[in-house]
């Protein structure tokens, strides 16, 4: 595949979401078979951290009300910097008053 941008920018948008796509697949094999071997070559020096390695990782899930009060959780978080916010401008424009009328006097 040619390394010119110019190449890329005139290909069909659809073929380079293709060739977009194979390429991040071929990546995710690359790192599989590059963390199969580094873990085949730890396991002659420490086979239990090995074997703990090969575990699946681990799957998360959450329910619909976990999500939910995840959501509210955001969004009162949002509220609370948006009020800090609020105050340190508010602070900022006070000070840059007061301090424009003490040059004026």
């Amino acid at each position: 595949m040619p390394d010119n941008e110019d190449w890329f920018n005139s290909i069909d948008p659809i073929l380079y979401a293709y060739m977009r796509a194979h390429w991040e697949e071929d990546q995710e094999e690359y790192y599989q078979i590059s963390r199969n071997l580094s873990i085949l070559t730890g396991s002659f020096y420490n086979p239990t951290a090995a074997k703990a390695m090969l575990k699946p990782e681990a799957d998360f899930h959450s329910s619909d009300e976990d999500f939910e009060k995840s959501m509210e959780m955001v969004k009162e978080d949002k509220k609370k910097n948006q009020n800090k916010e609020k105050k340190r401008i508010r602070k900022k424009r006070l000070q840059a008053e007061a301090t424009e009328l003490k040059h004026n006097k």
